[in-house]
């Protein structure tokens, strides 16, 4: 049997903060944040349910992918500005699930899904860290449950048309001869390849693309 982790975490006051190691490679962890910032760093084949105490929403929690394996956040239930670090160990898997504060999302490497909620997201990639995992089998990110307030940052991808260009040609391609799928994929430069699943309209995407290009 794995073995099972339960920690509580609150923090004092605005100020403080504590930072948790979670060492167990199999285990299942519960955090209620407080009023101090919480760091976690997440390991291998770990899963981590974080959410806020008393609707609280000025801490907020770092977490970081720290292993290869798989690695599951789900703070659906937190109400604080939450960000969330994929692991840059080659072939991780990861999915993060973001809660109804303004969320952000870094990309490394390996496969990765995030979850974005009600807030204002933001979702960063950067050809400096996802290149670097190319030769062993690149980023692959799926964003899902995109909303009107997100926004997507890219930077150091070389290409000749501009980021929303770019898109438009991957939805075209991927709406041609009358497919009305939901949702698709942009390849960038180093092959890191970005899904948006919910996404029916290129539109969607207009004043929402960060792009700063070689």
């Amino acid at each position: 049997l794995n073995p099972v982790a339960y920690l509580t975490v609150n923090g004092a006051s605005a100020s403080s903060g504590a930072v948790l190691f979670h060492a167990n490679q199999f285990g299942n962890t519960s955090i209620v944040g407080g009023k101090g910032h919480l760091t976690v760093f997440d390991n291998n084949n770990s899963n981590v349910y974080y959410t806020t105490a008393g609707g609280n929403t000025t801490g907020g929690a770092e977490f970081h992918g720290a292993g290869g394996g798989s690695m599951t956040v789900n703070a659906s239930a937190s109400q604080s500005n939450d960000v969330f670090w994929q692991s840059s160990v080659a072939g991780n898997n990861t999915y993060y699930i973001g809660g109804s504060g303004n969320d952000t999302w870094g990309a490394a490497a390996g496969n990765a899904t995030f979850v974005g909620g009600a807030g204002s997201n933001q979702f960063h990639l950067w050809a400096s860290v996802t290149g670097t995992a190319t030769a062993a089998g690149g980023t692959h990110i799926t964003i899902q449950n995109w909303n009107a307030n997100d926004i997507i940052f890219m930077d150091g991808y070389a290409t000749k048309d501009s980021a929303l260009q770019t898109i438009d040609a991957s939805y075209l391609e991927n709406h041609a001869s009358g497919n009305a799928q939901t949702g698709f994929t942009v390849t960038l430069s180093d092959n890191t390849t970005v899904t948006f699943t919910n996404l029916q309209a290129i539109k969607d995407l207009d004043g929402k693309i960060g792009y700063f290009n070689n």
